[in-house]
This record gives structure tokens, sequence and C-alpha cells, in this order.
């Protein structure tokens, strides 16, 4: 399923993580979690609504849509 962010992975050693990221990264950082093997599609919406004053990095906890690995 085609999302409108860019997708990113970062190789954690154990797990490869997916993520998205919006806004400028010299801002204050919000990081959101999703529940357990779910993914930052589950905050696409609200990480594209005006928020000014923040960078917005959502992570996929597990599996769905692009990590790999299980860690230990």
């Amino acid at each position: 399923m085609p999302h409108g962010l860019p997708e990113h992975t970062v190789d954690l050693g154990e797990i490869t993580m997916n993520y998205a990221t919006l806004g400028d990264p010299s801002l204050p950082a919000l990081l959101l979690i999703p529940a357990q093997a779910e993914s930052w599609w589950e905050y696409e919406a609200a990480m594209r609504k005006e928020l000014p004053a923040s960078f917005l990095t959502g992570i996929e906890a597990m599996a769905p849509a692009g990590s790999e690995g299980a860690p230990t």
C-alpha cells in the first residue's frame, strides 16, 4: 500500500527498523511509537497535521510494513 511519507530503514544490529519522518530536524522531536505489530502508518494522518514546532518520527514496532528480525 503506497503512503505519502517517504519510508526509511535503519539497521539496528538484530533488527532492521522501518520508519518515517516529517518536519525540520532542527526543531524539538516527537517520537511516535505504535502498539506491538503495528506500524507508523497508524500515525500517518496525525503526522500530516500542522505541527510547526516539531520534528516527527514514526517507527514500526515490528513487521507489517518493512521492519525485519526479532529482538531477543
